[in-house]
């Protein structure tokens, strides 16, 4: 800045987008309105000649901001000044998501960052990036006492697609270990313990893994007191299907199950649970809402088998299991069971046939 000259200034007052948005070229930029984005590129926002940065409105942007001074040559060097105001909020996060490439399945297309490199740097508002974002502060003095700075969670991002023998799995879903998917025959005397109305189950001795091609290990789950839902639909009087979801969290998790008529048959349906936790935003003060969703259609499916993670491609799962974070449309089709619990719902020792041919599917997801 030369001394006794005006400095150049750049102030929005409207609405700033990809189709309105040339270069700025200016020693002082002040933002009161908004600048918002919504074309997916790779490059952040920024401007050029820029001292001293003011903004009171809102600025998003999907590859995010860099405050700085760019001169014209292209050099970069911090700028004088950055403020963020009470009311002002500058975000770089949006939907869809892509991949990256390190496997990490946080998924994005761009950097997804905000750098801010200034002398002097004060936040009294929000910067916020996505979950995969970076948010890069430099300055001689930085006050960031009265702002806040936010990492979003993982939402509405991709959800998994299956290909045959592959699969992507949704975003932030990764394989623990897997298992099943083999013709047996059991006696399942010991399943279901109902005492009142609580169902307690103890599932029978499998074996699972987590290497591909690798040795097993024998596995038992227990659920105690777990939320369940049930349909019953009889064919003939000794023709009844009866399907049971049986599902246990801790009580700040919430559970809904719903089952729908599969592509095969109406006769066997799809199950599918929903689970729902509200974790309190201490940015915010609001309730950030997260949902998964998880499809089983064993019941029904006649091609059973290991799909490969496309992604790590050392682990796999049971083509019968789909975990989703947006509600799959059988969820919108589906309705709760409306099956009643009772002691002999899975096993009665007047049962024709009391040791019968199953199939079974075991996979763990963290």
């Amino acid at each position: 800045m030369v001394f006794g000259q005006n400095p150049t200034q750049f102030v929005n007052d409207g609405r700033l987008n990809e189709s309105t948005e040339g270069v700025v070229d200016a020693e002082i930029f002040v933002n009161n309105g908004l600048v918002i984005f919504e074309s997916i590129t790779p490059f952040p926002f920024d401007t050029q000649n820029t001292l001293a940065y003011t903004n009171n409105g809102i600025m998003n942007h999907p590859a995010g901001f860099v405050f700085e001074h760019i001169d014209n040559q292209g050099r970069r060097s911090p700028a004088h000044s950055f403020f963020n105001g009470v009311n002002g909020s500058i975000g770089a996060s949006f939907p869809p998501y892509g991949f990256d490439e390190e496997e990490t399945n946080i998924v994005y297309f761009t950097d997804n960052r905000i750098t801010v490199s200034a002398n002097e740097v004060a936040n009294q508002g929000l910067i916020s990036v996505g979950s995969s974002g970076l948010i890069d502060l430099h300055g001689a003095h930085l006050d960031l006492s009265d702002g806040g700075l936010m990492v979003e969670t993982v939402q509405n991002a991709f959800d998994s697609v299956s290909f045959g023998t592959n699969f992507v799995p949704s975003t932030g879903i990764f394989d623990n270990y897997w298992g099943g998917l083999t013709n047996s025959t059991r006696d399942f005397s010991g399943l279901l313990n109902v005492v009142g109305t609580s169902a307690n189950i103890t599932s029978p001795n499998h074996i699972i893994t987590n290497v591909i091609n690798g040795f097993g290990f024998p596995n038992v789950i227990g659920l105690q007191n777990a939320d369940f839902s049930i349909v019953s639909n009889a064919l003939t009087e000794t023709n009844i299907i009866v399907q049971a979801v049986f599902s246990s969290t801790p009580p700040s998790i919430g559970t809904q199950i719903r089952f729908t008529p599969s592509e095969r048959t109406n006769e066997i349906a799809t199950a599918t649970i929903e689970y729902t936790a509200s974790l309190p935003n201490p940015v915010t003060g609001s309730e950030d809402v997260m949902t998964v969703y998880l499809q089983d259609t064993l019941a029904w499916a006649t091609n059973l088998v290991f799909e490969q993670n496309l992604l790590t491609g050392n682990s796999l799962k049971p083509s019968t299991y789909n975990i989703y974070r947006n509600p799959p449309i059988e969820w919108f089709l589906g309705a709760p069971g409306l099956g009643e619990l009772s002691p002999d719902l899975l096993y009665n020792s007047t049962f024709s046939n009391t040791v019968v041919t199953n199939y079974h599917a075991a996979y763990s997801t963290y």
